[in-house]
C-alpha cells in the first residue's frame, strides 16, 4: 500500500507563482511609463536626453523585472487552469507557449533600450555626430528592434488562447480575460506592431501604453489573489508525481 504524496510542496510553489504574478503586476505600469515622447530621427537631442534621464533608466529596470518575473506567473495560471481540468486545456498550453516566446524575444530589446542606449545617448549629448548613427541603429534598424516587432503577434495570441482556459475557469473572475486580453493588445500595438515610423512615441502613445500596462495588472493581482492557495485532493497530488 502506498501512501498520497504531501501537496504541501505544491501549494508553497503556487504561493510563490502567486508572488511573481502579483509583483509582475505592480512593476509593470511603472515599467511601461518610461518617456517616450520624442522620436530619435527626428528629435535626436531630446531623445537622447529622455534615454538618459533617471525616470526611463528606473523605468526599464522595473520592465525588466515585471517581464522576468511574469513567466514565473504565467507559469502558475497554466498550472492552475490544468489542474482545474478544464475543456481547453490545448489551448492554454499553446497559449502560455506563445506568451513565454512573446516575452522571450522582447526582453532583448527592452534590455538594449534599458543599458546599451543610454550609452550612445550620452556620448551623441557630448556632440559626437558618430554615435548617432549608432543610437538610430540600435533603436529602429538592429536584430532587437526586429525581435521587438515580432514579439507582438506571440503575445497577443497567447493571451487569447490563455484567457479561453480563464474563462471557463469557475475560480477566477471572467472579467479578468477581458481586461488582460485589451491590456496585451494596446501594448502591443505601441510598443510591437507598430510601424518602426511611429513605433511608440508621442504623449498619446505613452497614455495607451500604460493604459494597457494598468488592465494587465489588474488581470495579475487578481490572479494573484485568487491562487494564493491551492488545495489539491489525494487523488490530484498524485496524478502531480506522475
Amino acid at each position: 500500500m502506498t501512501s498520497s504524496p504531501n501537496p504541501e510542496p505544491y501549494q508553497r510553489l503556487f504561493a510563490w507563482g502567486a508572488v511573481a504574478l502579483a509583483l509582475a503586476s505592480i512593476f509593470l505600469p511603472f515599467g511601461l511609463s518610461y518617456p517616450a515622447t520624442h522620436d530619435p530621427r527626428t528629435e535626436a537631442r531630446p531623445a537622447a536626453w529622455e534615454y538618459l534621464s533617471d525616470h526611463r533608466q528606473v523605468a526599464y529596470i522595473l520592465l525588466i523585472i515585471a517581464l522576468t518575473l511574469l513567466i514565473f506567473g504565467l507559469f502558475t495560471l497554466h498550472h492552475y487552469l490544468l489542474n482545474l481540468r478544464i475543456a481547453s486545456k490545448d489551448s492554454v498550453l499553446i497559449g502560455t507557449a506563445l506568451s513565454l516566446v512573446g516575452i522571450a524575444l522582447i526582453l532583448p530589446s527592452v534590455s538594449v533600450q534599458g543599458f546599451a542606449l543610454p550609452d550612445y545617448a550620452q556620448t551623441y549629448v557630448m556632440t559626437d555626430q558618430a554615435a548617432l548613427n549608432w543610437f538610430n541603429l540600435a533603436t529602429f534598424g538592429s536584430d532587437t528592434g526586429f525581435f521587438t516587432s515580432l514579439a507582438g503577434l506571440p503575445l497577443v495570441l497567447g493571451s487569447i488562447l490563455l484567457m479561453r482556459g480563464v474563462l471557463e475557469c469557475r475560480r477566477l473572475p471572467r472579467w479578468t480575460a477581458s481586461a488582460y486580453t485589451v491590456g496585451m493588445i494596446l501594448v502591443t500595438l505601441i510598443g510591437t506592431l507598430t510601424p518602426t515610423s511611429t513605433r511608440g512615441y508621442g504623449v498619446f502613445a505613452q497614455s495607451i501604453r500604460i493604459l494597457g500596462g494598468i488592465l494587465i495588472s489588474i488581470a495579475g493581482l487578481m490572479w494573484a489573489w485568487r491562487m494564493r492557495r491551492v488545495s489539491y485532493p489525494a487523488s490530484d497530488a498524485s496524478s502531480q508525481l506522475t
